[in-house]
This record gives structure tokens, sequence and C-alpha cells, in this order.
């Protein structure tokens, strides 16, 4: 993931990341031992109305969102896949 984001740090573009099925308290020492950015979000409660209205039913799962709240993909590729970015980069370029 940090390679994508870096790649498209200067891109029109928001990388969310939303923990569901850790503690807190790893959660948040895994972002500060791995330095990671972006905007972190930690769900509480698994039945959250977001992974029941996306669907989500397993880990990890990416998910494009239009921001006017399009869902472009809600089985996108994952960030290790080195066609991700390229796909990006065409949507940032529709």
């Amino acid at each position: 993931m940090k390679e994508v984001t870096n790649h498209l740090k200067d891109e029109d573009i928001v990388f969310v990341s939303i923990c569901q099925d850790d503690t807190y308290e790893r959660w948040i020492k895994m972002i500060n031992d791995k330095n990671l950015t972006g905007v972190k979000l930690f769900a509480e409660i698994k039945d959250a109305s977001f992974f029941k209205a996306y669907s989500v039913d397993g880990i990890p799962r990416f998910i494009l969102i239009h921001r006017e709240g399009i869902i472009i993909s809600s089985n996108a590729k994952r960030s290790s896949n080195p066609e991700l970015i390229s796909e990006l980069e065409g949507l940032l370029n529709e």
C-alpha cells in the first residue's frame, strides 16, 4: 500500500483503511510500527452498517469509491497487484 500511496501522492485520491478485526491497541501499534500514512479508521463494532452495506465479509477488502459516493469496484485489486496503479491512473484521467 505504501508504494501505491507514494506513487499517487500528488493525485486527487484518498486512501482510507478501516480496521475491524483487531483490538484498538494492536491497531495503533501496527500503524506506529509500520509508519503507515493516510486516513486510518477503527471500527469498534464488527456489525457496522458500512460493512453490511458494502457486503464486506472478509479482509483485506479493497473498494474503489468515487468522491460522489459511486462504487467503482466493490472488490478492487489488492495493493500488491502491479495492475492497480495503472488502473487508478486510468480512472483519475477520466
